[in-house]
């Protein structure tokens, strides 16, 4: 009965059942429960290390530092939805994509200080090849920055649903809609047509990017780097043929889950393969306490 004063209620699920509501609530629900799940897992653990002086300084800095991400992000998610519940019962696109990426940062932060913990520095190398490899997997990690990005502006905008056709859009390498809004930059955010061919294109060049990077592993010298290395081109190459089923199969729910998730495994790839760099440069990082003060 409440949902049933909303617009979207009224303009899109006017025949929407009480079982079908409870669908989308339920999974709704389940979002919500699980961020602030998320929550307790994170901050009752850090009161325990904290409290037993197991933490340093800094990394006791960096933890809060966490903790008030998370924070933040679970109040855009809630600016987030605010925006769904007016005459237009879309969500903004510029807040969905604010919310998707900052959880990115903040999954992309804690995975580098847990690879962090965990990475044994004792193999520093300061080769010029390695130095040329830090600048690779750091240029790769943008790109797929700048992927992630376009991709919350095509699922806010659903993008995904207006071409379907791969390689050329309907025929058209260049499409006449490109830029067809004013002002120009509105179309990188407004324009559906320029939304998904800016995510097709920055896809094309971070396998590109990733495959020029894995030529790397031949002048590697630590087996790690090179299997490293050759997991992230794997995963890029599946993530771009994920990319393309979901387009061309009009976004199925499934397929379109893996594509996501996709993203993230090769996010996590390269950011471990950054921190082995790091530490092979002879990278610090402030970590526990062996013992407790």
């Amino acid at each position: 009965e409440n949902y049933q004063q909303f617009p979207e209620y009224k303009t899109v699920n006017a025949d929407l059942s009480l079982d079908g509501f409870k669908r989308i609530f339920w999974i709704e629900y389940a979002h919500r429960v699980a961020g602030r799940l998320v929550a307790v897992t994170f901050f009752v653990p850090f009161l325990f290390f904290q409290f037993r002086g197991y933490l340093r300084t800094a990394m006791s800095l960096r933890l809060v530092a966490v903790f008030l991400l998370g924070g933040l992000q679970g109040l855009l998610g809630w600016y987030m939805v605010q925006s769904g519940l007016v005459n237009d019962p879309s969500v903004s696109q510029y807040r969905l994509t604010a919310h998707l990426s900052l959880a990115v940062l903040l999954y992309s932060y804690i995975l580098w200080l847990a690879v962090g913990l965990l990475s044994d520095k004792s193999q520093s190398d300061h080769t010029g090849g390695q130095k040329r490899l830090f600048a690779g997997v750091v240029i790769c990690i943008g790109l797929v920055a700048i992927m992630q990005f376009s991709g919350g502006f095509m699922a806010g905008t659903r993008a995904g649903f207006i071409v379907n056709t791969f390689p050329h859009m309907n025929g058209e390498w260049i499409p006449d809609m490109l830029f067809s809004l004013t002002p120009i930059w509105s179309n990188f955010f407004e324009n559906v047509i320029t939304i998904q061919f800016l995510h097709r294109w920055v896809a094309f060049a971070t396998v590109v990017a990733i495959v020029v990077l894995w030529t790397a592993r031949f002048t590697m010298r630590r087996c790690r780097i090179r299997m490293m290395l050759d997991i992230v081109v794997i995963i890029a190459l599946c993530q771009f043929m994920l990319g393309v089923a979901t387009l061309v199969g009009q976004v199925q729910l499934p397929v379109a889950l893996a594509h996501q998730s996709g993203f993230v495994l090769l996010l996590s790839v390269l950011i471990i393969l950054l921190r082995l760099v790091v530490n092979g440069l002879g990278g610090k990082v402030a970590v526990a306490n062996p013992t407790p003060n």
